[in-house]
Formats: structure tokens, C-alpha cells, sequence
């Protein structure tokens, strides 16, 4: 049933297009038509009601159509007159406020709000693509994705759980005993983690409904050695931002330090010992794990756009994130877009560089504290201006991915009221 009776709103569509300055041949008349049929397609798609929805586009230019207000102010006046016009018929205050609210938003296009807010504003925005408007950034991405089918990943049935298990710990293996034998190379290092982190993957997508001692058991002894790589990883990313800054006395003294901070052999050892006797454990996979994954996605996105300057929040999402891009690259889970897997790997790879300055940071700071380097050094104008140009350049590319990532989750899940913290 929908949420306004059928008379009702065709007596608000007659009042609207009797309107004395619409006729057939204005841009108005013509551009509530293209918006309207958008909307309508758009809320079906997504399963929102249809009624609300030709509301909102039938009213969400009142402002300008009735009160000539033009620009910004318009959205806000055409909200109040809407208002008005609901308040003739009887319908829920609820839902006249639900259609307000999208009205008054409409023009904040760069913004994020409730599920008619975004609904409105992507039918608004394909319609000016339809009428060739030359659009800004982000409303370009509306009009290009408003059709598109949301955000969505499948559990696979194509890989054995257990195979892959096997497999992924063969390759561990391998590369551990690789590290060991002729040295440790940034690429070798970047080898082994990809693999940890396949693994552990998988093993927390099996932990989300069926949790077991053997599968904690071989997290934690993945996680220990992950962290034994962790100083020598540090260092390195840290070396190559200072070449970049051109920051030669603080890129030589990382230089030494990270000549002697290697993974303790004796450590090594025991972990390739573990990992080669350690009983995998059966890992269950169901369509429930997937749809927790999703939630849980869905979760630390919200919390990552309204968070945006909290790097914890962005580190958190980008987590959430490498789960997915790993457990995609074993065939575990299938994204039903390919474009989909592209923003997600942009996102979590900006989201990385972002975090990588701020261990920088931090690091550099620890290392003056522990007099491995020059306190004077880190008074460096010239590595100072870079990381501001870096961290206000990597800011603006993270927002515009967190807003496409937005633009694409489901609206009944991404909106709903658990998901606004």
C-alpha cells in the first residue's frame, strides 16, 4: 500500500501542472517530467515507496516555479511551500516531512542525506544530464550511477573454503622460507603480507557465525608474525616519503636505522615450525556471513563519511575494506559490478597513503624521542609544506571516493537508523 492515496496524489499533480506560468513549452514543465519519470524508476529499483518519491519530484521546484527564488535559496523556499500544499490533504506529518526534507536538500548535491534526499537529488541530477547542463564533479557521478544497480557481493560457489585454506598457507609457507633464505626485499616482505592477509580473511569471515579454537589459534599466531614485519615495513614507507619530500638528513638517518631492523630469525623459525603442523580448521561459509559482512561494511562507511578528519574512522573502514578485496581475489565472494571492486580498491589504497603520513608522523616523532634522529631535523619547512600539499590532496580524493562509495550502497540498509553512528 503505498504511503499517499492515488487521488490524493493525482489532485497534487493536477494542481501542479495547472499552475499558470507551466505550460507544455517551459523548461520547468518539461524538466519535472524528466525528473519525475527518474525518480520513479530510481525508487522502484531500490524499493522505496513511489508515492513519497513523484511527490518530491512533482513539488521540489516550487520554490523557484511559484516564488521565483533562484540559486541555493530556492530549495529551502520550495520546502516551505510544499508544506503548505501537503498540509490541504490528508496525510501523515511524517511523511510531509519525509518530502520537505528532500525538497530542501535537493541542491546539496557534494552531501549525503536520507534515502528520498538522495533519491531526488540523483533523478534531479540525470535529468540535467538529460537537459545537458554542464554538471559539477559530483553531480556528474550522480547522473552516472543513479541506474546503476547497488553495491552488492555473493558468497561464490566456484572454491572449496578448504582448499583454499591449504592452498594460501602452501604459499606462506613458501614465502617465509623464501625471507629467510635470500634476505628480506620490499617486495618479498609485500608478498608475505598479501598472503596473511588472505588468510586471515578468511578466517574472519568463518569467526563471524562460527567461531572455533583452531581458527584462533592460527589467527594468532599469524597475526604475532605479522607484527615481527611490522618495524621494517614502517621504516621503509617512511624512507621512501622522505625521498619524496627531499628530506636528505632525516631519509639518511631512517636509512641506517632501517639497515639493522630486520625479523628475529630465531622468531622466523618457530613461526615456519607452527605454521607447517598447525591443523587448519573447517571454515563455514553461508549467505547469513555475507549479509553480516555487508551490515558491517555498510556500518564503517557511514561512520568513515561522517568522521572524515578521523583518521581511526578511515583506518577502521579501510580494514573492513582489505577483507573484501582479499576474500574477491580468492574467489570466496563475487561483486556483482566490476566497477564496484575498482572504487574499492581506489578508496582503501587513498585511504592507505592518508595513513601511511600519519604513522610517518608518528614515527619520525618516536625516533627523535628515542635519539635515532635529529630533533632539529624535524623542523623541516620544506617537508612541512609536503605533507600539508599531500594530506590536503589525499583528503580531497578520499571524500570523493567515500561519496561514490556512498552512492552506491542500498538506501534500506545504508540509511537505516542503526547505521547513523
Amino acid at each position: 500500500m503505498e504511503a499517499i492515496h492515488s487521488k490524493t496524489l493525482l489532485d497534487i499533480e493536477n494542481r501542479v501542472f495547472s499552475l499558470p506560468n507551466l505550460t507544455t513549452d517551459t523548461y520547468d514543465y518539461q524538466h519535472l517530467l524528466h525528473v519525475t519519470s527518474n525518480i520513479l524508476t530510481i525508487a522502484n529499483s531500490n524499493h522505496l515507496d513511489a508515492s513519497i518519491a513523484k511527490t518530491c519530484a512533482l513539488l521540489h521546484d516550487h520554490g523557484r516555479i511559484i516564488s521565483r527564488v533562484y540559486g541555493r535559496p530556492h530549495a529551502a523556499e520550495g520546502a516551505r511551500l510544499a508544506r503548505e500544499w501537503l498540509n490541504d490533504y490528508d496525510i501523515d506529518p511524517h511523511i510531509i516531512d519525509i518530502i520537505c526534507e528532500a525538497i530542501s536538500y535537493h541542491n546539496q548535491k557534494k552531501e549525503i542525506h536520507a534515502p528520498y534526499c538522495e533519491i531526488l537529488k540523483n533523478a534531479d541530477s540525470l535529468a540535467h544530464k538529460e537537459e545537458s547542463f554542464e554538471l559539477g564533479r559530483y553531480e556528474q557521478l550522480r547522473a552516472e550511477l543513479a541506474l546503476t544497480p547497488a553495491f552488492n557481493f555473493h558468497l561464490s560457489t566456484d572454491v572449496s573454503p578448504k582448499k583454499c585454506l591449504i592452498k594460501e598457507r602452501q604459499n606462506l609457507l613458501k614465502r617465509l622460507k623464501q625471507l629467510k633464505k635470500a634476505g628480506m626485499t620490499p617486495k618479498q616482505i609485500h608478498q608475505y603480507r598479501i598472503h596473511t592477509r588472505r588468510l586471515r580473511a578468511m578466517l574472519w569471515l568463518n569467526n563471524l557465525e562460527h567461531k572455533s579454537k583452531k581458527a584462533k589459534k592460527l589467527d594468532m599466531l599469524l597475526k604475532n608474525t605479522f607484527q615481527e614485519f611490522e618495524e621494517p615495513r614502517q621504516l621503509r614507507v617512511l624512507y621512501k616519503f622522505l625521498k619524496s619530500a627531499n628530506a636528505t638528513p632525516l631519509k639518511k638517518a631512517v636509512k641506517k636505522r632501517l639497515e639493522i631492523a630486520v625479523p628475529n630469525v630465531t622468531t622466523l623459525n618457530k613461526t615456519i615450525k607452527k605454521l607447517s603442523i598447525i591443523k587448519c580448521p573447517v571454515l563455514k561459509y553461508s549467505d547469513s556471513s555475507i549479509s553480516m559482512v555487508h551490515k558491517f561494511y555498510q556500518t564503517r562507511l557511514s561512520n568513515a563519511w561522517q568522521r572524515q578528519d578521523q583518521i581511526e574512522s578511515l583506518h577502521r573502514l579501510r580494514i573492513a575494506g582489505k577483507h573484501l578485496i582479499y576474500l574477491e581475489a580468492l574467489g570466496i565472494i563475487k561483486i556483482d559490478q566490476p566497477s564496484d571492486l575498482t572504487w574499492l580498491k581506489s578508496l582503501h589504497k587513498t585511504i592507505g597513503q592518508l595513513n601511511d603520513i600519519h604513522e610517518n608522523l608518528l614515527l619520525l616523532t618516536s625516533l627523535a624521542k628515542r635519539h635515532h634522529i635529529k630533533h632539529r631535523h624535524l623542523k623541516n619547512p620544506q617537508l612541512a609544506d609536503y605533507v600539508s600539499s599531500e594530506i590536503k590532496e589525499l583528503k580531497r580524493e578520499v571524500r570523493l571516493l567515500l561519496f561514490t562509495a556512498n552512492l552506491r550502497m542500498p538506501y534500506d540498509v545504508f540509511f537505516s537508523p542503526d547505521n547513523k553512528g
